[in-house]
């Protein structure tokens, strides 16, 4: 039985993958690295902000 505060792994791995492909298209825009990877990481832990709340 899953615990309430753990995400799947396949939820993860689609999160990882969504964040990896904002975050290319981030660096392939206008935006430093640093920044894209630091928008990246927020949104990441928007989304998992808002799997806890879902369970």
């Amino acid at each position: 039985m899953e615990q309430p505060n753990t995400i799947s792994p396949a939820i993860e791995a689609r999160i990882h993958a969504v964040v990896k492909a904002h975050n290319w298209s981030l660096c392939r825009g206008k935006k430093s690295n640093s920044k894209a990877i630091f928008q990246a990481r927020q949104d990441e832990n928007q989304q998992k902000v808002n799997l806890k709340r879902l369970n």
